[in-house]
């Protein structure tokens, strides 16, 4: 009930500050570093600093700074001050070389914001111009009518879906809606739609391997990946390059012998086009290439020297922790077996050992980045 009140206020605030997609306008963009999700625990105005108990169940202490940018509903939260224990929120910031967080951008608001408001994933099915709506098959198969009036807000990654005309059936959506005041059989009326290209991710490639050569002047680089072919990538003014201590900031500083992430689309003409690039750490590489198996789920039972996991499939796993296992969260706080908790959402990376054992050679709680901590490369962790 938790996740599920909070994604919707998070919709809510997103209508209200005009954003969706991304979450914040060009200058609320925050630098790269964290990103949580949560409840008050605490507030300390004097101390500018507030506490929040994430989905996974772990704390987190927040630093507010004169830079940060507040949102609300209604506008009504503008300072710490305004925030009060109970209210869900939302933060994206960095660290600073304390390695204290720093929020740049806050969205808050209370469970009550949430009356009335309806959050569906789907697909399109049918569009009429005639009479401003359209149909929605949702995920569980049903059909739902939906409204578009002068206050619907229509969101798409490159901006070319601006009105109803625009819509195709097929196309994948994420609706957020209130009750229409019409009630035309049901009918929901949208205040935000956004819109995602339901063949955009199928069409990205995801290699990684060791860099054989370099050549900045054509912005080319070439790998030599895990299956032993090669593969020439040509970085982009689109290609966001990602690295441990922000080092990697295009094609000029890579170097043969490191080893990379890459997640990109082909051209036209068959080109392979990058959109991140992720470096991983050299120390990182000495224990991730020990994983052979990994399993994404949540914490049943933590042991003395194991942890039980089940993946998403319902099956279960018995992990052998030691003093070598590796952990990471996005908080910090999560450093050893101790730190474990039953219901925590973890990525564990492991080696099988003789007579079925599994050791954890890497614990990392939380939701899973896929662009900043993985890249969809469950073996390989960065780091960051």
């Amino acid at each position: 009930m938790f996740s599920k009140g909070l994604n919707a206020l998070l919709l809510v605030l997103f209508v209200s500050a005009a954003t969706f997609g991304s979450v914040y306008a060009a200058e609320d963009t925050p630098q790269p570093g964290f990103r949580a999700r949560g409840r008050i625990v605490s507030v300390s105005s004097e101390r500018n600093i507030f506490t929040i108990e994430t989905r996974n169940n772990e704390t987190m202490t927040v630093n507010v700074v004169e830079e940060t940018r507040f949102r609300s509903r209604n506008g009504s939260i503008q300072t710490i001050n305004n925030l009060e224990v109970d209210m869900l929120v939302a933060v994206a910031g960095s660290r600073n070389e304390d390695g204290d967080l720093v929020a740049g951008l806050i969205l808050a608001g209370h469970e009550g914001d949430l009356q009335g408001w309806s959050r569906i994933l789907g697909t399109i099915s049918d569009i009429y111009l005639d009479s401003s709506s359209f149909t929605l098959i949702k995920k569980n198969g049903e059909t739902q009518r939906f409204l578009v009036t002068e206050r619907t807000r229509f969101r798409s990654r490159d901006g070319s879906i601006q009105e109803l005309a625009d819509l195709e059936s097929g196309m994948s959506v994420l609706v957020g809606a209130v009750e229409s005041n019409e009630n035309q059989g049901g009918s929901l009326e949208v205040i935000l739609i956004a819109i995602a290209n339901p063949n955009e991710q199928s069409a990205r490639e995801r290699v990684g391997g060791e860099i054989e050569s370099v050549d900045a002047g054509r912005n080319l680089f070439t790998l030599i990946t895990r299956q032993g072919t090669e593969q020439a990538i040509i970085a982009t003014d689109q290609t966001r390059f990602i690295s441990r201590d922000g080092s990697i900031s295009g094609v000029n500083d890579l170097e043969k012998g490191m080893y990379t992430v890459v997640i990109g689309t082909r051209s036209e003409d068959g080109d392979l086009l990058a959109l991140r690039v992720a470096i991983a750490d050299q120390g990182v590489l000495q224990w991730a290439k020990k994983i052979n198996l990994h399993a994404s789920g949540q914490v049943i039972t933590v042991g003395i020297d194991s942890v039980t996991i089940e993946d998403t499939n319902g099956e279960q796993f018995i992990f052998l922790v030691d003093e070598e296992t590796v952990f990471r969260s996005r908080s910090g706080d999560v450093k050893g077996l101790d730190d474990l908790k039953s219901g925590m959402k973890v990525l564990v990376g492991g080696q099988r050992l003789d007579e079925g054992h599994i050791k954890a050679i890497f614990i990392g709680v939380g939701r899973v980045n896929a662009e900043t901590t993985y890249l969809a490369e469950p073996e390989v962790e960065f780091g960051y």
